[in-house]
């Protein structure tokens, strides 16, 4: 929707900064001076979770499932990419389709040879289930991981029991003002649970725009002058999700993106879980 609207964003007499809390399509990245945003793109995750299996738990040797369109195929990438320059090797690097895919003769295959430490899912929560499922009904016990498309699996309750999932925010960072925030969005909002990542991003957009416009007043090209400015002519802007440092292109090449772990129906972030991953052009 962030790449649909940036046109209209970046265009015209008068264009009007944008500042999105999570669109993370690396494409995001050229749609035009006036568009930014405050998530990694979705490339950092792939990255994140390379070093994660890799540095953290230690595997040699794993298989990727992928979905088979832009995001599936970006966290692919940048996770074989990294995983292999690491010294890691894969048995297989499969594609699927559908919200229910059947993965059945990847998974066989992989159950046969016994050899992966750990499966990759690239895509979304639904999938991650079903994929999940399959591989129990096999008899694959390994660990399964993906990116932030996985947001919500431990609703799925024992089936999601130790899977890792990586994000840009996890409502349980053990920092002050997180801390404050959360509290306060429980009081605001009691019976919506935790909040996510795109609420907490949201409330950094707001609050970095407020300092923005308290700065240089509400003319546009101030504004985003201003904003572009964030992290190399001002200071960075210290949220929720973490440090706000704008490149040219109006990225956050050094968020962080986390590891989270599903214990006992919550997800957790998982012990020494910040990967600072700079985004992959």
């Amino acid at each position: 929707m962030s790449l649909a609207a940036a046109p209209v964003y970046n265009g015209g007499s008068e264009p009007v900064a944008a500042i999105s809390p999570s669109s993370s399509s690396p494409e995001l990245t050229s749609a035009g001076d006036y568009t930014f945003r405050i998530c990694p793109s979705d490339l950092a995750h792939g990255s994140a979770l390379a070093h994660w299996v890799s540095e953290r738990l230690h595997f040699t040797r794993g298989a990727v499932l992928f979905l088979n369109d832009q995001y599936g195929r970006g966290i692919r990438q940048t996770f074989v990419t990294e995983f292999t320059r690491l010294g890691g090797q894969l048995e297989s690097i499969d594609p699927y389709l559908g919200d229910r895919p059947d993965v059945g003769a990847y998974l066989d295959r992989l159950a046969r040879s016994g050899k992966a430490e750990f499966l990759i899912v690239a895509g979304n929560i639904g999938e991650a289930e079903e994929i999940i499922r399959q591989a129990r009904r096999r008899g694959l016990a390994i660990p399964v991981l993906g990116g932030d498309g996985l947001e919500g699996i431990h609703e799925a309750g024992a089936l999601a029991e130790g899977v890792y999932l990586s994000s840009a925010y996890f409502p349980d960072l053990p920092t002050e003002g997180n801390r404050r925030f959360v509290s306060a969005y429980r009081r605001k909002y009691p019976r919506a649970g935790t909040p996510n990542q795109p609420a907490a991003a949201a409330y950094d957009a707001v609050y970095l725009l407020r300092d923005v416009i308290a700065r240089v007043g509400t003319d546009r090209e101030a504004v985003r002058r201003e904003l572009a400015g964030v992290g190399s002519a001002t200071p960075p802007f210290e949220g929720v999700t973490g440090t706000v440092a704008f490149d040219a292109a109006g990225d956050v090449p050094n968020q962080n993106v986390y590891i989270g772990l599903v214990r006992n129906g919550s997800v957790q972030v998982a012990e020494d879980a910040t990967e600072t991953v700079a985004q992959v052009p």
